[in-house]
């Protein structure tokens, strides 16, 4: 997995977190403001051991350190010719699709799952409010049909023990 680096943006501290940690809200170490991790992401190399790192677009020419070699480089920003790659990540099926930097507004089918993903300029956030996102469509979907399979599970079970104790009598 790679990391994801990023900045507060309250006090401007770096940032590092697990890509697992995408999307969501932890508090600055350095102010304790709730932050969303951001989920529109540059991918880049390392330039000494060529790790993948993902960075938000405010981290370009910022210093870091790779997690893989512990070297210091700073996050490259555009480089002519070549826009840099974003990750977003499909809504449907969770994957992270990676598309240049300069495609707003388009849609493009996901290469895993085939559903339409909407890539989007990056948002930014007025406040230091955190961000309650609701789920999907589909997860509610998911919520609702584990909760009907829970109680069909429960009657049937219920139905179970009365012939069984029917039985016994």
């Amino acid at each position: 997995m790679a990391d994801v680096f990023f900045k507060c943006r309250a006090c401007e501290k770096h940032l590092v977190v697990d890509e697992q940690g995408v999307g969501t809200t932890i508090n600055c170490p350095g102010c304790q403001t709730a932050i969303v991790v951001p989920t529109v992401l540059l991918v880049h190399s390392c330039p000494h051991c060529h790790d993948k790192i993902k960075s938000a677009a405010e981290m370009k020419g910022e210093l870091v350190d790779c997690p893989g070699c512990g070297k210091e480089f700073a996050v490259p920003g555009a480089q002519p010719g070549t826009p840099p790659l974003v990750a977003y990540i499909c809504p449907a099926c969770q994957a992270e699709v990676e598309a240049p930097e300069q495609v707003p507004d388009q849609t493009s089918p996901c290469p895993r799952c085939g559903a339409q993903v909407h890539f989007r300029r990056k948002l930014r956030l007025k406040s230091a409010e955190p961000v309650t996102i609701l789920p999907t469509p589909n997860r509610w979907r998911r919520v609702v049909a584990l909760v009907i399979l829970v109680a069909f599970a429960g009657l049937v079970t219920a139905v179970f023990l009365r012939i069984h104790a029917a039985l016994q009598q």
